[in-house]
């Protein structure tokens, strides 16, 4: 620029040499030959004026020429830097006698100036000498108000441009702009005298109307402060400043400033520099003192008014617009949607997305990192909500407020997603009415003075308190809350709740207080009702690291087996002996943490069965150890046993299950338990007054009752369950005394048929991996006795002295019947059990004339009986077969062993008695040789004196059973066959035999004694 100035003085220069030299003498081509040349010369490019060029000398030197083109140096776009139509200018005489230029008019007309920087940064504007005698030029790179202009004096006395064009192309920031049209008038006595300019233009296809006033062009150009007024218009803006230009090499200002913008997205795009926020702003209206410098833009004493998509907003104040925007005044804001809009202003919000509508009016106040917000009056409102909000805020580097609230939420559900909180328990809680006082700081709200309401949902209820809602949640106050349906309240927050599905509502109320995991219910009500499982506490409960109550519990089941069903277990079936697993309930005191659990004062009750007591449950230990005590109004199992063997309906006995034990249970707990009831009723067997006292240290459990009252006498029983090992270890010590064997046989076998005082001792152990292991492997020993009683239906004595008579008349004995007994003093035996099998080596009967001894085994691993009696008559009454007495057996499998006479033993009797017969005969009345022959034979010879075998027509000799048969004949049932009898039966004797009374065996009677029926024959 510098040299263009220059050039322009050295035409004036030019034009008066041709004034001294009497230029009306000369011919115009050698001004215009010389013109060309110093201006190339000078300017170092090449400068070709067409047409003739016109002088005149006085008063004014005046020189007109037609077109002017200056050449861009190779490498640019455009062919031409700088040309023009026409050029002209007037330039006083006399000063140029003092060698200085003033000119008095400069005129372009058409002119076209094209100003370009190649992406090297090379620029097309930079003048000078040719390349080897050019200094470096002043003005390269970007313009700064650094004096770099300071030779530069014009005196322009006036200028007009005509229809001028300046573009500009920067392949470095990749700039291209076009100002057309350009038509200027000004004067410039000097750059230190006030410049006024008045033009308009189109800038970037922009018509302007601009009037600019700058007090001094030389203090602009220095960095130094120049006062300047600009006035700017066009079709969608009308800007007056009125101000100074600051000191500094860069462009900064204040100025006074009034502007109606009407589309600020045209406005900006004229501005060299970037505007924050202002892409969201559509039209706009400003007053007020406006500063700039060079980065960051001040408003004091503004008065703005904005409007933009779906949002208008107005500011009185002071504002600083930078990265962190800076208000201190009142602002209103309307906006349809608040989302996009804080998006805009780069504001990331947690939950803004939920809003739409959004009218506030607050009082602004800028800070360092942000601004404040006082006396806020917002109304708001979204999909779904709606809320008032009445208080202050704070925006930093966190948003915080406080004030006044009212909340109005359909969907809690999406405002939890929204806030990006975990609480799955919120998807069971639709809709939610809340008001009361809020304090936000960051991600941390607490709430003070609330009334919260919610229903619609899974979940309703109401809170009134405070509560502080953040990385630690806070609570103070009282709710109120019902679960319609727990089952659909765990399906819907994937929450495993056990029993869920046998429990109807909940509802819960109370007071709480504190914060994290301190929490206090001072007062907790809590209830079930409309399920299989219903109850309520009433008390206190605490939540530190774990829950902890204090309060009155009852649980009340009205169907346990409901219960079982719906957690998918099948119980035995109530029984004629009783409905079982019906109602259950449990009533008392609850006190501790779920790891150390106390409940006293315990009422239970399970069908018909009820206590109370105490028990406790303490976990923090590495093995939990639980404690009881409980008294009972009696236990009667009879309905439970009668339910288990209603499940085997063929009645019976199963082999012993060979499934392996789990032990690992007995393991897992500690404990001591003791159990008191005044009765205890099995399907046979009733106790009295019991006391029952177990213990489990380390997987063994030992079961002591020490006084039981059963039947008339005591008995005791220490039971012990060693599951410590890999394989499960059991014994019994079990003790009677003085029982009343009538009533404990009856209940236990059903055996009614005898009386006297019982005792009985036992202690056996075994071990094994299974239960029939168990069984296979026991050991021990035991006895038992009966003094002083009798056995009914049957007089021994009497029975025993009259076999001899029944042989020969082949008839029934008197001594059996409903009325007859036998008197003992002792009824003894001793059992030994070896690897599961008992074995009974000693088992006597004493009784007035009378003996009865047996011995046997019974295999308790393989289920089987094997055991044999014979009762006999003793002192002076023993004789004949009496005195040998009737063998009983009892043999054959658990549930299927049968009670008969012993035949083997029967037949070794009768041969006995018949030796001892005949060899008394042979003595009373063969002597001799003979009667030691008849001896030798009738003890066991069977060959004659010559040893020869008896070759006699006589049968051959009898089995046993067939010499019993003629021994006892129709006592067993059958008839001695009569060698000289017909085989032959009429018609007639079979019809009498089958019309005749048949009379009763000796075994119906010995089946009779011991409480059984001997099976009808098939009929024929």
């Amino acid at each position: 620029m510098k040299k263009l100035l220059i050039g322009t003085g050295i035409l004036g220069v030019i034009l008066v040499g041709g004034l001294i030299a009497l230029p009306s003498l000369i011919p115009s081509s050698v001004y215009k030959e010389n013109i060309e040349t110093q201006l190339s010369r000078e300017l170092a490019r090449d400068v070709r004026v067409q047409g003739d060029v016109k002088l005149s000398v006085f008063p004014l030197i005046k020189a007109n020429t037609g077109r002017v083109e200056i050449v861009n140096p190779d490498g640019f776009k455009a062919d031409n830097f700088a040309e023009m139509d026409a050029m002209s200018a007037r330039i006083k005489l006399f000063p140029l006698f003092s060698k200085r230029v003033e000119i008095a008019s400069f005129s372009l007309k058409n002119p076209a100036i094209n100003l370009e920087k190649l992406a090297n940064g090379e620029s097309n504007w930079t003048f000078g000498e040719p390349e080897e005698t050019a200094p470096e030029p002043v003005d390269s790179g970007p313009f700064k108000r650094d004096g770099r202009y300071s030779e530069v004096d014009p005196n322009i006395g006036a200028f007009s441009l005509e229809n001028g064009t300046v573009t500009y192309s920067d392949a470095v920031s990749g700039t291209d702009l076009a100002i057309k049209d350009v038509n200027v008038d000004f004067s410039l006595p000097s750059l230190t005298q006030t410049v006024e300019i008045d033009g308009s233009m189109i800038y970037d296809d922009t018509p302007v109307e601009v009037k600019l006033s700058l007090d001094s062009i030389r203090a602009f150009l220095d960095g130094k402060e120049a006062p300047v007024s600009l006035a700017l218009e066009t079709e969608f803006a009308d800007i007056s400043a009125k101000g100074r230009f600051l000191a500094g090499q860069d462009i900064v200002f204040n100025v006074d400033l009034d502007g109606d913008v009407s589309d600020m997205a045209k406005l900006t795009a004229l501005s060299p520099k970037e505007v924050p926020y202002a892409d969201i702003v559509s039209r706009a209206k400003l007053s007020g003192n406006y500063g700039y410098d060079g980065a960051v833009l001040t408003a004091k004493g503004a008065d703005i008014s904005a409007e933009g998509k779906r949002f208008n907003a107005a500011f009185k104040g002071d504002a600083t617009l930078a990265e962190t925007p800076i208000f201190d005044g009142r602002v209103e804001l309307d906006s349809q949607d608040v989302a996009a809009l804080a998006q805009k202003l780069g504001q990331d919000v947690k939950g803004l997305s939920l809003l739409s509508a959004v009218n506030l009016t607050a009082d602004l106040a800028g800070q360092d990192t942000g601004f404040t917000a006082s006396n806020i009056n917002a109304d708001i409102s979204g999909d779904g909500l709606s809320g008032t909000f009445k208080g202050s805020a704070i925006y930093g580097e966190a948003l915080s407020a406080k004030g006044d609230f009212t909340a109005d939420i359909t969907s809690i559900p999406q405002i939890i997603t929204a806030l990006e909180m975990d609480l799955p328990q919120a998807k069971a809680v639709q809709d939610l009415k809340a008001s009361g006082t809020v304090d936000m700081q960051g991600d941390t709200i607490r709430l003070s003075g609330v009334s919260a309401k919610t229903d619609g949902g899974i979940v309703s209820g109401q809170y009134k308190g405070g509560a502080t809602l953040g990385d630690v949640p806070a609570y103070d106050g009282e709710f109120d809350v019902t679960i319609a349906s727990l089952s659909e309240f765990a399906s819907v927050t994937a929450t495993e709740v056990p029993y869920a599905d046998a429990i109807g509502k909940i509802a819960i109320a109370g007071q709480v207080s504190g914060q994290g995991e301190a929490i206090m219910l001072p007062r907790l009500n809590a209830a079930l009702s409309g399920g299989q499982i219903n109850g309520r506490y009433d008390g206190t409960a605490t939540w530190n690291s774990g829950a902890s109550l204090d309060g009155t519990l009852n649980i009340d089941i009205p169907s346990l087996r409901q219960v079982a069903t719906t957690a998918g277990t099948e119980l035995p079936p109530s029984t004629k002996s009783g409905d079982i697993f019906g109602p259950f309930s449990v009533d008392g005191t609850v006190k501790g943490t779920p790891d150390n659990i106390q409940f006293t004062n315990a009422k239970i009750a399970l069908d018909d069965i009820k206590g109370k007591g105490t028990f406790s449950v303490n976990l923090k230990p590495a093995t939990p150890f639980v404690t009881g005590k409980m008294d009972l109004d009696g236990l009667d199992l009879s309905p439970y046993m009668a339910a288990y063997s209603a499940q085997n309906p063929t009645g019976e006995i199963q082999p012993w299950s060979t499934a392996p034990i789990n032990t690992a249970p007995l393991r897992s707990v500690d404990g001591d338990f003791n159990f008191s009831t005044p009765n205890i009723k099995t399907d046979r067997i009733t106790m009295g007054q019991s006391d029952i006292s177990a213990k489990l240290r380390g997987g063994v459990m030992t079961a002591n009752m020490p006084n039981i009252a059963l039947y008339g006498g005591l008995g005791r029983m220490i039971a012990t369950l060693d599951g410590s090992g890999p394989e499960a270890k059991v014994s019994l010590d079990i003790g009677l005394n003085d029982v009343n064997s009538n009533s404990f046989l009856a209940s236990v076998a059903g055996f009614t048929q005898a009386e006297g005082e019982l005792g009985s001792s036992f202690k056996i152990s075994g071990r094994g991996a299974s239960q029939a292991d168990i069984m296979k492997s026991l050991n021990g020993a035991g006895d038992f006795k009966l003094l002083n009683g009798v056995i009914k239906g049957v007089d021994l004595p009497a029975l025993l002295t009259g076999l001899d008579q029944a042989l020969t008349s082949r008839s029934i004995p008197s001594g059996i019947g409903p009325s007859q007994i036998t008197k003992f003093q002792d009824l003894a035996g001793l059992v030994k059990i070896e690897n599961g099998v008992a074995s009974i080596n000693s088992f006597t009967l004493q009784g007035l004339g009378v003996l009865a001894d047996g011995s046997g085994q019974i295999d308790l691993g393989n289920q089987t009986i094997d055991f044999g009696l014979r009762p006999r008559l003793t002192g002076e009454s023993a004789s004949n077969l009496g005195a040998f007495g009737i063998p009983i057996e009892i043999k054959g499998g658990f549930g299927s062993a049968k009670v008969g006479l012993d035949t083997d033993m029967l037949g070794r009797i009768a041969a006995d008695r018949a030796r001892a017969e005949a060899s008394s005969l042979i003595q009373e009345q063969v002597g001799g040789t003979a009667r030691d022959l008849l001896g030798g034979l009738i003890n066991g010879g069977t060959q004659g004196s010559s040893g020869t075998p008896n070759t006699s027509g006589a049968s051959d000799p009898k089995k046993t059973e067939e010499v019993v048969g003629d021994l006892l004949g129709g006592l067993l049932g059958g008839s001695k066959t009569d060698a000289n009898t017909s085989s032959e039966t009429t018609p007639a004797d079979v019809e009498a035999e089958k019309t005749a009374p048949k009379e009763p065996s000796v075994e119906d009677a010995l089946l009779g004694i011991f409480g059984k029926k001997k099976k009808k024959e098939p009929a024929e």
